[in-house]
């Protein structure tokens, strides 16, 4: 519980209060009543928002395409040809037979990897909107 000040604390549910202690300094050493872990569990266990809840693969794809943050990685060879697009690193990471972390920094530094591949960022295509065109 956060730190109430007494006139706010004396109109405070007590039914809501768990870490009660006379002194306010440490709760070290309290062990809560088995009527405090009841009542927490009941409440813990009543959020039960997507347990259970199974995400098809076309709406996994949608999420991971809907990041924000997302940039694609592109990998050329040392002729500037495009020899594949990957949606993450982890993935251009597989493709190339490294790890992620290689990729990171190959794709910081902008040095040739493995002596034949060039790595490159690219921003994420604009998330799905509608625009509105007044001619």
């Amino acid at each position: 519980m956060s730190v109430l000040p007494s006139r706010d604390f004396n109109n405070f549910p007590k039914a809501l209060i768990y870490n009660f202690c006379a002194v306010a300094y440490s709760l070290l050493g309290y062990m809560h009543t088995a009527e405090t872990k009841a009542l927490m569990s009941e409440r813990k266990s009543g959020n039960t928002y997507c347990v259970g809840r199974i995400l098809s693969s076309e709406t996994i794809d949608l999420i991971r395409l809907n990041q924000p943050n997302r940039m694609s990685i592109f990998v050329y060879d040392l002729n500037n040809k495009l020899v594949g697009e990957f949606l993450s690193q982890n993935a251009a990471a597989k493709f190339l037979n490294v790890s992620a972390t290689t990729v990171r920094r190959y794709l910081a530094s902008g040095k040739v990897l493995q002596g034949k591949f060039i790595l490159r960022l690219s921003s994420s295509p604009p998330r799905l909107s509608f625009v509105l065109c007044l001619y």
